[in-house]
């Protein structure tokens, strides 16, 4: 079914998309960082099942 899905491969960003150390991310509270560290680590392609398709947390099934 091609046309189930939408491919947006104009927009893949030229920066790696990955989950960098904690330490790294500019914060003012370490509850905040650790946020943006859980939603990086879902973009990161070598941890997301599919990182192409951009399915992070539900399912594809």
């Amino acid at each position: 079914y091609l046309w189930s899905y939408i491919y947006m491969y104009r927009f893949e960003s030229d920066i790696e998309m990955r989950a960098y150390p904690i330490g790294e991310y500019s914060h003012k509270c370490k509850a905040v960082a650790g946020i943006l560290l859980m939603i990086m680590n879902n973009l990161d392609k070598r941890v997301a099942q599919f990182p192409d398709e951009l399915v992070t947390y539900a399912g594809n099934g």
